[in-house]
């Protein structure tokens, strides 16, 4: 794909089927990523919660010449349980920078939200997130000009009435993941360079804004403020050959934690019930019976199954997975078979609508065609300083730098 971020998502996913994907926090790079997983991407929903990105996506002419019937765009917040509920579940879900992109749209709430994309996945889903460690209060130089632009981008920011980003760490989003029972099985990290452009990108975001201060005075320092930090900015990157290196980008590969089995790589395992069953681990299956030891989750050691009430515990446990999944399976056929009717519906309603080459909406929010969009469900009430991408993420592995690929890259947890 070219994105050291995506490329590294593509190689967690292995040969497995993309299958229906949610964009969750949909930009005009992550769609067109998308695009170029097809066909093993069988369709796909991006979600946004901003009217201007909309915008920008219905006038991108490589977006819309792509786009399948089986494909939509949708204008909604995470928050509205009415959207959620006509959403459907997925078998790839993609967080892009949504976390940190989320208090500008629904504060407070991004530990709720992971709980929420976890009711759209399917049982053998992968949830992917891509975010951005948060950028120290007080680096040491060279790193400390990057910390007062953003310092000074996001005051402007505030000062016009808005509400700037706000980055989480790698540890905290792994917390929540973990509490909302999902499963991490891969995380790498790709340190952050820094270039004259990209930091100069956050002053424009400032700039931008100071036609909204309301006090002059205000608004005349802090435009003299953000020239004099540009051309300290400018003469910080020369004395750094061009790149200043601070924080970095994470992935994060992640699936459901209560239906997956330890030891596989990526293939979770279902067991039988009744009196003897498999367990299928790294070293094979291993029989389980009324006595005798037992072998979980492909370990160096074997767990002793003797004992009649271990025994009983373990087949209670294995009967528990079952009906999860049992469960999962019902919501999935259930939400599908809805969301086919939807289409048919609003095929039958709406056929002026819809064509070869436009979406072909499940949802009741939807892009129509690139003149047309319906009411969205909850509209954000100001404007945003725009996608997670125009934040300072100007690694080799971030969306829109042209940054070499030989950035320094860590890797944390293992990663498959």
């Amino acid at each position: 794909s070219g994105d050291i971020l995506f490329s590294t998502l593509e190689k967690y996913h292995g040969t497995r089927m993309w299958g229906r994907f949610l964009d969750a926090g949909t930009g005009l790079h992550s769609i067109k990523w998308i695009q170029s997983l097809i066909p093993s991407c069988t369709s796909w929903t991006a979600v946004t919660a901003d009217q201007g990105m909309c915008t920008q996506i219905q006038r991108d002419v490589d977006i819309m010449s792509r786009i399948r019937q089986t494909d939509s765009v949708i204008l909604g917040n995470w928050m509205d349980d009415n959207f959620c509920s006509q959403l459907g579940v997925f078998d790839t879900i993609l967080a892009d920078y949504l976390i940190g992109a989320v208090d500008g749209f629904s504060p407070y709430e991004q530990d709720t939200i992971i709980c929420r994309m976890k009711n759209h996945l399917s049982p053998n889903g992968r949830l992917y997130f891509i975010g951005m460690n948060p950028i120290p209060d007080e680096p040491a130089e060279p790193g400390s000009i990057v910390s007062e632009v953003r310092r000074a981008r996001d005051s402007c920011i505030l000062l016009a009435g808005h509400r700037p980003y706000r980055e989480f760490p790698l540890t905290w989003v792994k917390r929540h993941m973990e509490k909302a029972q999902f499963n991490v099985v891969g995380s790498k990290n790709f340190t952050i360079l820094h270039s004259e452009t990209s930091i100069i990108r956050q002053i424009r975001v400032g700039q931008s804004k100071l036609s909204l201060i309301p006090f002059n005075p205000l608004k005349s320092g802090m435009e003299k403020y953000l020239h004099d930090l540009e051309r300290r900015v400018k003469d910080m990157i020369r004395r750094n050959n061009g790149k200043i290196a601070l924080s970095f980008d994470y992935v994060i590969a992640a699936e459901h934690a209560n239906l997956s089995v330890p030891g596989q790589d990526f293939s979770p395992h279902f067991f039988s019930g009744g009196p003897e069953c498999l367990l299928y681990g790294s070293t094979g299956p291993a029989s389980v019976s009324s006595s005798g030891p037992v072998l979980l989750d492909g370990g160096d050691q074997p767990i002793l199954a003797g004992d009649q009430l271990m025994q009983q515990q373990l087949l209670q446990q294995m009967q528990q997975q079952q009906q999860q999944q049992l469960y999962f399976q019902q919501q999935y056929d259930l939400q599908r078979q809805q969301q086919l009717m939807q289409q048919q519906q609003l095929l039958q309603q709406h056929p002026q609508y819809f064509s070869p080459q436009q979406s072909f909406p499940g949802h009741s929010q939807m892009m129509m065609s690139p003149q047309q969009m319906l009411t969205p469900s909850l509209s954000p009430s100001q404007p945003q300083q725009g996608h997670p991408s125009d934040q300072l993420h100007s690694s080799s592995s971030s969306h829109d730098q042209d940054l070499p690929a030989s950035s320094n890259e860590s890797t944390s947890n293992g990663g498959p």
